[in-house]
């Protein structure tokens, strides 16, 4: 890292990611979720995937960062009791980075999930009240 540089690449790319994940594919998925939920009749096919693609993609970007960090050499030496829940068998490692791809989708999931029937709760309200 040269003196000028603000962040090391991991921090920079980690940065990028981050921005990506909080102001494009959580919330677009909020949104397709919002119009799922609100939707009056059956919901087509390509909205449920681009609904599952959101997450997977949300989950792989979270799950990258995550791995990034863990198996840094630098990060593991100068804190090992924190970093090193990747194990070093590459078998392993493609085991554990799948499992935090699809639980960090399913969390990602579930908060959509709360969000459009909240959203659905309310519509509800004002149509039957007003």
């Amino acid at each position: 890292m040269k003196a000028y540089n603000v962040l090391d690449p991991l921090g920079e790319m980690t940065a990028v990611k981050n921005v990506e994940m909080f102001a494009e594919s959580i919330p677009g998925a909020a949104i397709q979720m919002v119009a799922i939920a609100t939707k009056g009749g059956p919901v087509a096919f390509a909205a449920w995937a681009s609904l599952i693609i959101s997450a997977l993609t949300t989950g792989f970007t979270a799950s990258t960062v995550s791995y990034d960090f863990d198996t840094d050499p630098d990060r593991r030496e100068r804190m090992p009791e924190f970093y090193g829940y990747v194990p070093n068998k590459a078998a392993y490692r493609t085991v554990v980075f799948i499992s935090m791809c699809l639980f960090t989708a399913g969390e990602q999931e579930r908060g959509t999930r709360t969000v459009g029937a909240k959203h659905q709760q309310k519509l509800h309200t004002v149509f039957l009240h007003n």
